[in-house]
This record gives structure tokens, sequence and C-alpha cells, in this order.
């Protein structure tokens, strides 16, 4: 626990040259391979270049991206640990996500979490996508940011089923009106995540540092790694991401890891886990005070995010998770840190190190005109609840007779419903939006409401600062 200047700053890295040997971190003898991470790093100047990085993101600021494939990829390089803390039900990671896509959560519950400071009613992250970046699910869709729904259960909730009422309405023909709106347009800031600034060796060997991962630098399928190569030990990644994220894992304190194979009769099934009693679990309150220490230490812009703890009960299994959530504004962006606990301490952190880097401000469309972008080709995308809807609707239920369906008579209409939407309220926030190259900007949205409560959100920055191309 060295430092908290993820960006090299305080020990400023010097560039490799061609031919020139370099020692790796631990002082062993040079590799070649690490000199060229050195070579490459781009974190050699003490400060970001917020204008050149503002310029940059102006030029390619689009509503749509074609990440999919990336971040599937992305994803699958993750560690396992990410999907173990999914089917544990850990707290949802990076990103976040929804079964419609979309951003209308509001403040967790408190009732049995410890909350560092003064609860505060923020406004939830607003969602241009359909975007779940935990590795049981990010297959689930990476749309190009159009306008997206969600239902009155997420104004607290992230990840209601595709039993929502909304999914209808959301997917397919749809009308839509706006009642009382403002046609006043206004401005907005926005924000870009400088992943650029600290991906390099030197950031994730502090981050290893700090978090007591032992071992050099080495290249792992792009991403930044060391530690344990097979993940049966402490290890660390630092991915080449559009917000830098850094993942750990303690298999050793996990109490879900498998300590030893169960055989013989004991077993209930072939390969059962050893039980792991690691003991108890810290408190929400002192788990929540640890990460806020370890996010210090690893420059992590603390007095930016909103520290919540809670107990997990996995029955003969507790664990301690805490969730950082980025506030900006009064909103949660939808970027948080996730960490969880168990009686030997910290064996799970996953979050971004990439520092916001202010962009200006930006023209936004009034809520009236951003209503009209909700039936805009330019700005609608497909998504997984179609799918979704369709085995809601299509798959038997145990126990009932099954049914074909009529056949249509001769002269009856050609049935082609269309729902009929009215936008009765909008709200001006945030959204996290991925461009092509997979760089990360924080910018203006809106969030539409009907009378009942359903959310659809759209992007709100002016025509002539998007960029369309597809090139």
């Amino acid at each position: 626990m060295t430092t908290s200047d993820p960006s090299g700053t305080a020990d400023e890295p010097t560039t490799a040259q061609p031919g020139a040997e370099e020692p790796t971190p631990d002082g062993s003898s040079p590799d070649e391979a690490f000199a060229r991470l050195r070579a490459a790093d781009p974190a050699s100047v003490d400060e970001p270049d917020a204008d050149a990085i503002a310029a940059a993101v102006a030029a390619r600021l689009v509503t749509g991206d074609d990440l999919a494939g990336r971040r599937a990829e992305r994803v699958r390089r993750r560690a396992p640990w990410q999907v173990a803390a999914a089917v544990a039900g850990a707290v949802a990671l990076g990103g976040g996500g929804y079964a419609l896509g979309a951003g209308a959560a509001g403040p967790s519950s408190t009732s049995d979490a410890a909350v560092v400071g003064e609860v505060a009613q923020l406004d939830g992250p607003i969602r241009l996508e359909s975007s779940i970046e935990t590795g049981a699910s990010a297959a689930a869709g990476d749309d190009a940011g159009g306008p997206r729904a969600s239902g009155p259960a997420e104004s607290t909730v992230a990840g209601t089923s595709a039993d929502s009422t909304t999914a209808g309405p959301w997917w397919g023909r749809t009308v839509f009106h706006q009642e009382g709106l403002s046609t006043q347009g206004d401005s907005a800031e926005g924000w870009a995540y400088d992943a650029a600034g600290v991906f390099s060796p030197e950031t994730a060997q502090r981050a290893a540092d700090v978090l007591g991962v032992e071992g050099a630098v080495r290249e792992d399928y792009g991403s930044l790694a060391l530690g344990s190569p097979d993940w049966t030990g402490p290890a660390l990644t630092l991915a080449p991401d559009g917000l830098a994220s850094l993942s750990f894992s303690d298999p050793t304190g996990d109490p879900w890891s498998c300590a030893e194979q169960v055989v013989g009769e004991d077993a209930a099934t072939e390969g059962d886990c050893a039980r792991r009693d690691l003991g108890a679990a810290p408190a929400p309150d002192e788990a929540v005070g640890d990460l806020r220490g370890t996010l210090v230490e690893l420059g992590v812009d603390v007095d930016a995010y909103e520290l919540v703890g809670s107990e997990q009960d996995g029955g003969d299994v507790r664990v301690t998770n805490v969730t950082a959530h980025e506030v900006v504004d009064g909103q949660r962006t939808g970027v948080t840190w996730d960490a969880s606990y168990a009686g030997t301490g910290l064996f799970q952190l996953y979050g971004p190190l990439a520092p916001r880097v202010d962009l200006g401000g930006y023209d936004v469309v009034s809520p009236a005109e951003a209503v009209g972008r909700l039936g805009d080709p330019r700005f609608a995308s497909g998504g997984p609840v179609a799918y979704a809807e369709t085995l809601r609707t299509s798959m038997p239920t145990e126990g009932r007779t099954p049914t074909v369906p009529p056949t249509v008579g001769a002269g009856s209409p050609i049935a082609w419903p269309v729902a009929d939407v009215t936008i009765a309220d909008a709200r001006l926030g945030l959204a996290v939006q991925y461009q092509p190259d997979g760089a990360a900007v924080l910018v203006p949205a809106y969030e539409l409401s009907d009378a009942q409560g359903t959310t659809w959100s759209v992007v709100a920055v002016a025509d002539d600062q998007l960029d369309f191309s597809t090139d």
C-alpha cells in the first residue's frame, strides 16, 4: 500500500527505448514482454490532455456502437469470480444491467444496509444500453444506445424480469406523444473517462501492492495481470476497456471457493465442495470503512462515490457486500465499485480506475423533442426484450394443456398492434455511453415517463454535436 496515484505521476515511468533491456517490477532479469508493455505506456504525462480528449470525443460522439462482440470477448477474458459472484447473489457489477435494458434505478433501500454519511435521495442512473456487465449475462445485449423502456418496479430495484408490463409497449410498434413538456432546449456538461491515462504496468503494479497480490506484471489476452495465472490464489487484472476496469480476486478467502473436493458418502453429489469456515464477515459499516480506505490507496476520488454496505445471507455462508456508486450532480451514473468481504477480509473487488475528465458543455434538445426521438430510427435500437417476451408468452407452463392458435379466417384484418404512449414527465440527467472504439463518456440523456411510471431513455445531445457516421 505504497501509493494512491494510479496515473503514474507520483513515480514517473520512463519510456522504454528500442532494444533497451527493462527489468521486471520485482527486479528480476530483463523481460522483453514487460519492456514492450512499458514502451506502450500511455501514462507518460503528468496530467491528462483534457483538450485533446474533448476534441477526440466531440469528433466521434455517436448514438450507436458495435461493441457487442468486443465486450463479449472482454467479459470472456474476465476472471471467473464474477460469474460466481453473480450466482451467489452479489451486487451487480460494473455498469449494471436490466432485463429490459433501462435505467430507472433509484436509491437503494437502506433498511438492511450501512451507508457512509447521510443517506441522500439520489436520482438513479439513466441507461442508454442493455449492457449487463457480469460474466454470467454479458451477452444480454450491447446495442446502439437507443430509447429503452423500464417499469415502475425498476424505480428501486435493478433488473426486473421480462414479466413487466412494460415489455409490450417498448417492444414492437409504438407511437409516442407528449403532454405538457417544455419545448425549450438547454445545455449540460459532459465527461470522458480517461482510461488511456491510467492503463499501464505501473498502475497494475501499484494496485497489486495495495491489494497484496504478488508477482510481476504480465500481459494476459490484452489485459495486464499479476498473481495466480489460474486464479487459484490472489490475482489481479487491469483491463484496457473504456473505464480501465480493475478486477481482484482471492479464492483463498472466498467462502464459495472449493477448499477440497468431498468424496465418498459425505458428498451429496459428485464434486461437492467441502464447507469452508472462514469466520464472521465484517459488519456493513466496517466493510464500508475498509473499502473507503482501499479506494483512497488505489487513487480513486472516493468523495465522488456513495458507499452502501449490506449483509448477504447464504445459509451457512455470510458475506458482506459493499457497492460504491459514482455520483455526479446528485445522480448515480451507474458506474460502481463492488466489493465482497468474508471472515478473512476482502476477497473480491471490481471497479474503474479511469478518472472523469470534463468535456465542457453540450447543447441538449428540449423534452418535447426528446419524445420525438423515441420514434426516430436514428435513436431506436433492438434488444433482448422481444426474445424474452416471446419466451414469456410461448413457453408452455407445466401442467397446462397445450393449445394451437386458431386459424385466421378469410377476410379477417391482419393484426398489427401499435401501442400509443403519452409521455408526461422528463428528467434530464447523465448516462454512460460507449464509443465505437470502446472509449466511455458520460453524456446528457433524458429519462421520459408516462403516467403509469413506465420510463424510456434517450440521448439528449443536440443533433449538430452528434456524429452519425458509420466510418
